[in-house]
């Protein structure tokens, strides 16, 4: 069913958040999504064996159906987080409750150990920074102190799964394969440079619907 089906559903979805234009209903939904993905990282840190009886709930995936999905609802969670926090800076109590947030879904993420998530958050934050430098420099300090938490966080809990170095090389290992024309290349990125150069030739053959 991907393809054309899939473009519909993807812009279904866009033309729901569009219709929030009012400044209360974004905000009701990002403390909704802040608050929600901030109880399940508390629960997937402090992880206890009858959760997964009782709740259904597991560290790596909580309540989703595969770490990678709950790593990418934990990335976007981030950045609603750390809008809630740049958003409420002169509300001193209400801008430490979204940094905490930030805190405790960032380092949830960072034990999920989905190292994609991981990269799109670096990004993102250095995204994040260049655009206060340029538009909003009363904000800059904000981000970098939000940067330097998520680093510090990085830093402590790779005592823990000791994975964030293997994952960087083995994604630099991949670029240098793929760079070279290695006949290994299509492992890289946990097998996905195979799918994604199979992808790029089924796009030429049928560009517009899949």
């Amino acid at each position: 069913r991907e393809g054309w089906f899939t473009y519909l559903f993807y812009a279904g979805i866009f033309c729901c958040g569009y219709q929030l234009r009012k400044l209360i209903h974004i905000n009701t939904l990002i403390r909704t999504l802040c608050w929600t993905a901030s109880f399940l990282s508390l629960l997937s840190i402090i992880y206890i064996p009858w959760m997964k009886i009782w709740l259904g709930i597991e560290p790596m995936t909580s309540v989703f159906h595969n770490s990678n999905h709950y790593a990418y609802f934990l990335c976007v969670a981030i950045f609603a987080s750390l809008t809630g926090y740049l958003v409420h800076a002169k509300n001193k109590i209400t801008a430490l409750l979204f940094l905490i947030s930030f805190s405790l879904n960032s380092g949830s993420l960072i034990l999920n150990q989905a190292f994609g998530p991981y990269l799109a958050v670096i990004f993102g934050l250095v995204m994040m920074l260049v655009l206060t430098m340029l538009y909003k420099r009363d904000s800059v300090r904000m981000v970098v102190l939000a940067t330097a938490v998520f680093v510090i966080l990085s830093l402590l809990l790779n005592h823990v799964s000791r994975h964030l170095i293997q994952d960087l090389w083995l994604t630099l290992t991949g670029i240098q394969q793929i760079a070279s024309g290695d006949e290994l290349a299509g492992s890289a990125g946990s097998g996905r440079w195979r799918l994604w150069v199979a992808a790029f030739q089924f796009m030429l053959k049928r560009p517009l619907f899949g």
